[in-house]
């Protein structure tokens, strides 16, 4: 515990792991070769929202499927994020994979998504508060584009943008209840030029991924494996 504490203090400095792309242009951000547990948060990891130690208890287990490591994140009283750090030009590694399970849910989405940040490519971006996860802390990368992928209650939505904020939503699957674990292979270069198109996308930077759940009056759980960003 006092060493993931530590790890999460030295995020504050002047030196901000970050993961790379290979020179192959793959980024298993979690994985086999990724692994993420109750003992083993990388200094490149970043936890927002809620305190360290009620994270680890109440939103966070970790697992494994089909012989890769899975995590389970459960949503709270409180929203949060588990975002990692990476550093990756948005058209150099343009496919995003990953597999997950959802339990039954309340509402029109599941509270717990995966999220994207980009910059560079908005032309008028703005000041750190104009950055649309400012709320959650000041340990985010820069940032001025998120995408959020959303697992919709009506599976005939697959493949909608929904844009009702300042993050747009992109359903990548739908349905009530997944039975058994979904894969999932979205271009993201292809989904932020839809959303985005005035952008300077050439620019546009990858700067975290990761998952965030939003507040809930019921604790309500996703299960995710093998997150890797490619080209």
């Amino acid at each position: 515990m006092k060493a993931i504490a530590a790890a999460l203090f030295l995020l504050t400095g002047c030196t901000v792991p970050r993961a790379e792309i290979t020179p192959e242009g793959y980024l298993e951000v979690f994985g086999p070769f990724a692994v993420v547990t109750d003992d083993n948060i990388g200094e490149d990891w970043i936890i927002e929202g809620v305190e360290l130690e009620k994270f680890l208890k109440n939103n966070f287990a970790s697992a494994s499927h089909d012989g890769s490591s899975s995590l389970t994140l459960t949503s709270g009283s409180k929203r949060f994020a588990l975002l990692r750090r990476v550093k990756a030009n948005l058209l150099a590694a343009p496919f995003l994979y990953w597999s997950w399970k959802i339990s039954a849910f309340n509402g029109d989405e599941h509270p717990v998504r995966l999220i994207v940040g980009f910059h560079g490519g908005n032309p008028k971006s703005g000041s750190w508060s104009s950055q649309p996860l400012t709320y959650l802390g000041t340990n985010l990368p820069p940032h001025d584009r998120i995408i959020a992928l959303t697992w919709n209650r009506d599976a005939a939505r697959r493949g909608n943008v929904i844009r009702v904020s300042r993050i747009p939503r992109y359903v990548a699957r739908g349905g009530n209840v997944s039975v058994s674990w979904a894969s999932e292979n979205i271009n993201l270069a292809a989904l932020y030029r839809k959303i985005w198109p005035w952008d300077e996308h050439v620019n546009t930077r990858v700067m975290f991924i990761g998952f965030s759940a939003r507040a809930t009056a019921k604790s309500t759980q996703a299960e995710f494996a093998d997150l890797v960003l490619s080209k």
